[in-house]
């Protein structure tokens, strides 16, 4: 039996998909613009469940055929965007950034996306804003779910036919409860784990198993109606890239898109007339090409442009997405569901869609086993781009010990194998990248050190990551770093770190990126900017007088000039298009002003005795603005880490120090 078409339902797709397309695009306003794939959720448990449950009562359901049609829904659109995707990559990504590519596409056609990005986060990951296919997480969340939940459905209607719908909830209640501990113990599983995410579809299926009690005060639905598209609104307009989600705050769009599908489905409601109203159906109906595509457009846009797109351009890059998504439905997705033309018979839809699953697989395991086609570029591309590796060598043996770690044995260490250590390297990955001009000084003047770094953790006492969950021990390693100073006589200490980070809240991305990264103290919580530099001034005050007391010599290390994008990126398709790859440069003002806070403080703090400021501006910038490159030397793996050959050029800031070191031997 069919089911009656509901528009508000298809209106409900456009509240959901255009804000992840303007916050996508990077339109301010649309902060929470993310919920709207938790919105889609919601849409899709209830559609979904609707259908396989009613068939099941009918006795009708068929596993294949349920299959086919999420194949004819699913795998058109996404094949066509996939196969977009990898001609635009071919002309235009590099090869690392191909072989990335190339791995995320094998994932996509495996629905398998959700674990290869949450594998792909941290320091040295590839910038959200060059993947492609990174959205294709949540398709790989719903085809995840579609494979149990149908299954599920069928044994429980004939096994616990009175207990269905109380399954169900049970079921929604633990996926919640999974939900925000993950949230609260590791973010990145509770984001794009299925089981963390299976409440949301699950709130829809508890829609479409009649669970709920009706309703029939019209006022009551009203009012159910208005709070449901409220609720949305609210979490659209309100959240924010500081917002701990998914958690329970997902509850709130979950439940508003509950509140709007349950209301308008016995009654024509005020917000379902306003979901009904005719453009919001007509991009609720496109929405799914919409999504496939909004995100390919906008990567391979700002790829193109080597950074960020202005305002125009932006709007522009909508609009051309909408054409693109409108074209992508009429053309692609509705031949298919319609079962119209040469793939209307199952026998030829079948082949033809494991044969393009399969070619599509093929090139991304091609890809990734060639590291990308590298042929497609001249060696000097392909010596620029292969920078991303340059990285330090002893990174995993030495960088983000845990405290316990770091205090049961020695920590990592520089120059001769015998001796007291007379120095100590303490800092975050910044530290880390630096450590081989650290390992040449060493070695070169004879001097034993220790090193001690962890991700993401400025070396200042008191300090810890108000954004970080209680596994981010900062706190505690710095503790244990000042300790094994004080205890071991360490005469000289050089503090690295990315100092900007923490003073004004800019995160892993970039400085262009809305999502902030706060630190707190003894004295100072709060999760703003100002609070976060009061901490940043109150810490490096306590661990400039804590080394003082220990008699330890401090080198402040400022920050090396942050970029804007991947700077072997930069380079590679400079020389690619036949410009100077050293004509790349930041501009200098754009370092000073980034840098001013920070060097505020440092101007401020640096009253104990015995601390060196050493500025990396004085060798990588000058009127002409700041460096990445000097000659054949490649400055930064990514846009703000030095490469391997990078920390080794700027080691002569360091040298002074190390030769006051060996002459007190």
């Amino acid at each position: 039996m069919m089911q009656k078409y509901r528009p508000d339902i298809d209106g409900l797709r456009a509240v959901a998909i255009l804000p992840v397309l303007f916050f996508h695009a990077g339109i301010s306003v649309f902060a929470g613009g993310y919920v709207g794939v938790d919105v889609f959720f919601v849409i899709s448990g209830f559609l979904i469940t609707r259908i396989i449950h009613t068939e099941i009562q009918q006795g009708s359901f068929s596993i294949l055929k349920f299959y086919e049609r999420r194949a004819r829904r699913i795998l058109p659109a996404l094949f066509a965007t996939c196969l977009f995707c990898i001609v635009m990559a071919w002309w235009l990504f590099v090869p690392l950034d191909f072989k990335d590519f190339a791995r995320s596409l094998t994932a996509a056609m495996l629905f398998a996306s959700n674990f290869l990005f949450m594998g792909e986060t941290g320091y040295f990951a590839q910038p959200s804003e060059i993947k492609p296919l990174l959205h294709t997480w949540s398709l790989a969340v719903e085809e995840q779910y579609y494979i149990v939940f149908p299954l599920f459905l069928m044994v429980a209607a004939k096994f616990l036919r009175n207990y269905l719908g109380l399954s169900v909830i049970v079921i929604t209640l633990a996926s919640f409860a999974f939900c925000i501990w993950a949230t609260g113990y590791r973010p990145v599983y509770a984001f794009f784990l299925s089981p963390s995410r299976a409440w949301e579809l699950l709130i829809g299926s508890v829609l479409a198993l009649g669970v709920i009690p009706l309703v029939a005060d019209k006022r009551v639905l009203n009012g159910l109606s208005l709070l449901g598209l409220a609720c949305i609104l609210v979490a659209i307009f309100v959240f924010n890239a500081d917002t701990d989600f998914p958690g329970w705050q997902a509850a709130i769009p979950c439940l508003g898109a509950g509140l709007l599908i349950y209301a308008n489905g016995q009654a024509e409601t005020i917000g379902g007339r306003i979901l009904s109203f005719k453009p919001f159906v007509w991009i609720g109906l496109i929405s799914y090409s919409l999504y496939l595509w909004h995100w390919p457009i906008i990567v391979f846009a700002k790829y193109t442009a080597g950074g960020e797109l202005s305002p125009l351009a932006l709007w522009g890059l909508i609009a051309l997405s909408i054409a693109v998504a409108t074209l992508s439905w009429k053309f692609v997705e509705q031949p298919f569901r319609r079962k119209t033309g040469a793939f209307a018979n199952i026998r030829v839809f079948a082949p033809a869609c494991f044969a393009g699953g399969l070619l599509l697989t093929g090139t991304g395991v091609s890809g990734h086993i060639t590291n990308g086609f590298p042929e497609r570029w001249s060696p000097e591309v392909r010596r620029f781009a292969s920078a991303r590796e340059d990285i330090n060598s002893r990174s995993e043996e030495c960088h983000h010990r845990s405290p316990k770690d770091l205090a049961s044995r020695e920590a990592c260490r520089f120059g001769p194998a015998q001796g007291a250590p007379k120095f100590m390297v303490w800092g975050d990955s910044h530290a880390d990248a630096t450590m081989p001009a650290f390992t040449t000084l060493a070695a070169r003047y004879k001097v034993p050190g220790w090193f001690a770094s962890y991700g993401g953790c400025p070396p200042l006492l008191t300090a810890y990551r108000i954004d970080r969950t209680r596994r981010h021990q900062c706190k505690q390693f710095n503790d244990t770093v000042a300790k094994l100073i004080a205890d071991n006589g360490i005469e000289t200490v050089f503090l690295i770190s990315r100092w900007t980070i923490y003073s004004d809240g800019h995160n892993d991305d970039g400085p262009q990126s809305t999502k902030r990264t706060f630190i707190g103290s003894a004295s100072h919580k709060e999760r703003t900017r100002v609070s976060s530099q009061k901490a940043f001034a109150e810490a490096l005050e306590i661990t400039l007088a804590a080394m003082a007391k220990s008699g330890a010599r401090v080198y402040l290390l400022e920050q090396v000039p942050e970029h804007y994008a991947l700077v072997p990126t930069l380079l590679a398709r400079a020389v690619a298009a036949g410009t100077d790859p050293a004509g790349i440069r930041l501009p200098l003002e754009d370092h000073l002003e980034r840098q001013s806070y920070v060097v505020s403080r440092f101007d401020k703090s640096a009253l104990p005795p015995g601390v060196v400021r050493l500025d990396p501006a004085s060798r990588m910038c000058d009127e002409k603005g700041c460096k990445v490159v000097d000659g054949a030397i490649t400055l930064y793996n990514d846009y703000q880490h030095l490469t391997g050959t990078g920390a080794e050029w700027i080691a002569p800031l360091f040298e002074p120090a190390f030769e006051e070191m060996a002459k007190s031997q």
